[in-house]
């Protein structure tokens, strides 16, 4: 069905690419800290094949990553899934584990700001930050330390999750809780440090990831309207190519506006380092949740009251190129 309605959340995605990893990989385990309905490990901890290998570890967060990486260390591809949100209850653990060069994976559900109703008790919002700090440094595979995955759909979560069961090291990955169109399809190619360039423009560089990709999208016949012509690239991993991004900015202008649903420290952070590294001239502006969110209707409210809808983002990256935009007059009825 989900063909048919052209529409799938990213956390079913994973669901679906963890059941399918599991069969055709032994190693592969799944733990989940009693939530496995919303994360959808559901699917693999209720496949008579599967069940095996999986491990209920209930609301201890800290003693699954504990389990993950005990499971690691006997040669197991641990997939340890929750609430991005309640991720955070087991940084220590994550520290301590990655310094030991576990290969973990790890899947935070329900990230950002989009899942709206059940408000900020479940939103993360500083965990690109953390993980992304964590990948600043060199792991013992000479790679990243820790990759963070914000896929943007269906196709690139499943993709991401099969490149993070081939990765030896550790992985976070975060996944959404709405159903959003693809943007790819099974011939898209993703890769550890990757990006994908949705759109090529030649004035302004909007970067975004996850949830976020789709509010660009949605703006671009806004911008359009403007006379505005974007490159809308997205950025589903960090570490970044920072030579692929640089480039991609002095194609527009130096100007870079990055669009993201948690709070700052994470993809504008990474952006604003590498153009400091690059040395060139950039003008970099974000848009991220800069407010403790309140709880909203639907992910549409919860964007309007961040200021991160697609109207916001027109006028933000108007008002970046000194582009003053009209005030269209109000429809009257004939």
């Amino acid at each position: 069905t989900m063909l048919q309605t052209g529409k799938l959340s990213t956390r079913k995605a994973f669901g679906l690419a963890l059941r399918s990893l599991g069969h055709t990989d032994e190693r592969v385990w799944t733990l989940d800290a009693d939530v496995q309905n919303s994360t959808f490990t559901e699917w693999f901890a209720n496949d008579s094949d599967l069940s095996n290998r999986f491990a209920e570890c209930r609301i201890a967060e800290q003693n699954m990553i504990s389990v993950g990486a005990g499971l690691a260390a006997a040669g197991k591809v641990p997939f340890c899934a929750t609430f991005s949100k309640f991720i955070t209850r087991a940084y220590d653990q994550i520290e301590m584990a990655m310094n030991s060069g576990a290969n973990l994976k790890i899947v935070g559900s329900h990230s950002g700001i989009s899942l709206a109703a059940d408000g900020p008790s479940q939103m993360s919002l500083p965990d690109v930050a953390w993980f992304r700090s964590l990948g600043s440094a060199e792991g013992h595979d000479g790679g990243p330390a820790c990759w963070t995955l914000h896929p943007a759909d269906a196709w690139a979560t499943y993709a991401l999750t099969q490149l993070m069961a081939a990765h030896q090291g550790m992985c976070y990955m975060r996944v959404h809780r709405p159903d959003v169109e693809f943007l790819y399809n099974e011939n898209t190619e993703f890769t550890l440090g990757g990006m994908e360039v949705l759109v090529q423009g030649r004035d302004l560089l909007i970067a975004s990831s996850g949830y976020m990709v789709h509010q660009c999208n949605r703006a671009l016949d806004g911008l359009d309207a403007l006379g505005i012509d974007v490159t809308l690239v997205d950025c589903y991993s960090l570490p970044l190519d920072e030579e692929r991004l640089l480039d991609l900015a002095n194609e527009n202008g130096g100007n870079i506006l990055v669009v993201e649903d948690n709070y700052g420290g994470g993809l504008f952070s990474a952006i604003a380092e590498a153009c400091v590294r690059g040395g060139d001239a950039f003008t970099v502006e974000p848009m991220h949740v800069t407010r403790i969110p309140k709880s909203a209707r639907n992910a549409d409210a919860i964007m309007e009251q961040c200021g991160l809808t697609p109207e916001d983002i027109v006028t933000r990256t108007a008002s970046m190129l000194g582009i003053q935009q009209r005030r269209t007059p109000p429809m009257v009825a004939k």
